[in-house]
């Protein structure tokens, strides 16, 4: 699995890349011989896994971008420069994904709604909203998503 937004870079970062792979056994064997031969680390996915498996890689990395994306449009917004909120986006992201890996995602979290802080929460929601209406359910949502990730380590 692998963002190819640009393929050279995909082709320089794709030594060590986790590929699923799934289908007619014979087929899979050619395929996990290819993909080892260029580096990749390969595993079995079920066939009737195979929406969900992929639906998880957009949540982990287009969602990302759309959320990023929506922050800094948030930023500017809110009066941030262009150059300003690039350095902030760089900077929070490159720490999550860096606690993420060292801590995994329940000890990663922070922010209003990990701490419980309620009056945060909503009254965020209520100027994300106001600001953006579609993001302002999405804020919403991913609070109560957060409380739920930081008490007992699921989304659910």
């Amino acid at each position: 699995m692998l963002s190819f937004s640009d393929p050279e870079t995909a082709a320089s970062q794709f030594s060590g890349v986790p590929c699923g792979i799934e289908g007619d056994p014979y087929a899979a064997g050619i395929a996990t011989s290819l993909f080892e031969a260029m580096g990749a680390e390969c595993f079995s996915i079920r066939s009737d896994a195979k929406s969900l498996y992929h639906a998880a890689a957009v949540i982990s990395n287009n969602f990302t971008v759309v959320l990023q994306a929506l922050a800094r449009e948030a930023w500017a917004e809110a009066g941030v420069s262009e150059d300003m909120a690039a350095r902030l986006n760089d900077k929070l992201l490159i720490g999550t994904c860096e606690n993420i890996t060292a801590q995994g995602p329940q000890v990663a979290l922070t922010g209003p709604a990990a701490r419980g802080d309620t009056d945060v929460v909503a009254q965020q929601n209520r100027v994300v909203a106001g600001w953006h209406p579609t993001a302002g359910e999405l804020y919403a949502q991913l609070s109560d998503l957060a409380r739920s990730l930081k008490s007992s380590g699921k989304t659910r």
